[in-house]
């Protein structure tokens, strides 16, 4: 079964002010008599825009439906999520929310990466882990009164998927029945912090860093990302990080630039992320 997200102008991005901005068909600018074109060409011009924005969000949406724990989840409550979210498309170093805050909803990365940073008990330095895209997080909301327990922002400039808290309560009061596609979300997330923990025990770094762009890289085959945020979100020390990209960037698997890395052959990356230590 086939879904499109809601393609409505709910779609925003964060720093917009006003609901709706961003994908509202632009108005007709009519011109006067005796004032030729530019006014014209403009609104076509900007009515391209609007329809190239959404064809993006169109091919990102169908990506979308194919990775992480939406491919999980019933037909019913893929069509619920698809009428009852927004948009978001949110720049990089962009704040979603801070530990303590209130919650307000589930976000979902279809493109760009999300970092959940902590600093756990009698510990000083953040820990960060990275949301690739297909990823979930924010179904904490779902307990009324609990706050967040970290922060959220975006590591790259990011497209998310946004479901308000109370629409996602609302649901589960008239549909309980829906509440263990939840708790597998939980326990899908619980699977790949140990997974996680497991790598970074065992896995050679360049292995690691084969898995994480091949996560990264489910919806757009150019990531961009800063080798210290990288570094950063694998672990391991900025000189390690340059040698293991250098071992896939020798084997043909990846291109780098600034601030950019570029997959060139996806089966060749995958095979390096098999292997092990």
């Amino acid at each position: 079964m086939q879904l499109r997200f809601s393609m409505s102008p709910a779609c925003h991005r964060t720093n917009t002010a006003t609901p709706g901005a961003g994908l509202t068909r632009p108005s007709e600018n009519r011109t006067h008599r005796g004032c030729p074109g530019p006014r014209i060409a403009l609104a076509m011009t900007d009515r391209d825009n609007m329809q190239k924005h959404i064809k993006y969000l169109d091919e990102k949406a169908a990506l979308f439906e194919r990775i992480g724990w939406m491919t999980e989840c019933s037909d019913p409550l893929r069509r619920w999520f698809s009428e009852n979210g927004r948009w978001r498309e949110v720049p990089k170093g962009k704040s979603l929310f801070r530990d303590g805050d209130e919650t307000d909803g589930m976000y979902g990365v279809a493109t760009g990466a999300l970092d959940l940073e902590f600093a756990p008990q009698d510990v000083s330095d953040m820990v960060t882990l990275r949301m690739n895209p297909g990823g979930w997080v924010g179904h904490g909301s779902l307990v009324p009164n609990m706050p967040r327990p970290f922060n959220l922002r975006a590591s790259v400039d990011s497209l998310l998927y946004y479901v308000p808290a109370h629409r996602l309560r609302g649901l589960l009061q008239e549909r309980p029945e829906f509440w263990p596609e939840f708790y597998a979300l939980t326990i899908r997330q619980i699977l790949a912090l140990m997974a996680f923990i497991g790598e970074a025990q065992s896995l050679l770094p360049e292995t690691r860093l084969a898995r994480q762009l091949l996560s990264l890289s489910a919806t757009d085959g150019s990531i961009k990302l800063a080798q210290n945020d990288l570094a950063a979100t694998l672990g391991i020390s900025k000189s390690s990080l340059r040698r293991a990209l250098k071992v896939l960037v020798d084997s043909g698997a990846i291109r780098t630039g600034y601030n950019r890395v570029d997959v060139l052959d996806a089966a060749a990356l995958h095979e390096i992320s098999q292997k092990t230590a």
